[in-house]
């Protein structure tokens, strides 16, 4: 339940910053795009480290 809110909240604040970006240019636009770019190498780096944790525990 707490996981559902934080994650709704995390997209509203993605939509926020994606409409002040086309409202604001440039400048704004490249601030966000690299805010989505370690969101989204974060979000590869803690599935892989899950998917290690999974295994570990099928080996065991």
């Amino acid at each position: 339940m707490k996981n559902k809110k934080y994650r709704r909240i995390k997209q509203i604040l993605i939509m926020l910053s994606i409409c002040t970006t086309l409202l604001s240019g440039p400048v704004t636009s490249n601030e966000v795009s690299k805010m989505l770019k370690r969101m989204e190498e974060r979000n590869v780096l803690i599935r892989e480290i899950s998917e290690a944790e999974n295994d570990e525990k099928r080996v065991d």
